[in-house]
């Protein structure tokens, strides 16, 4: 990397339609710096998901929509 350059980083997230926003606000808050260079947010659909360790298929495979559950939160499973 020379003087004036910015290193580029890409992250891709997915998540159901449910915690978009959530998601978004989550992001810009950890990522604003205020400076040129933080960034950009690209919102496209997704035409099917499946997850591969259970074989889920479209939402299911996507982010839990049940009762407490919390956007954004991990877990070791």
């Amino acid at each position: 990397m020379t003087l004036g350059q910015i290193e580029n980083v890409r992250s891709e997230i997915g998540v159901s339609d449910h915690y978009e926003s959530r998601a978004v606000d989550a992001i810009v808050r950890s990522a604003r710096t205020g400076e040129v260079g933080d960034g950009k947010i690209f919102i496209t659909e997704v035409g099917h998901v499946v997850r591969i360790r259970s074989g889920e298929r479209g939402m299911d495979a996507v982010t839990p929509l049940h009762p407490g559950a919390h956007a954004l939160s991990y877990t070791n499973a």
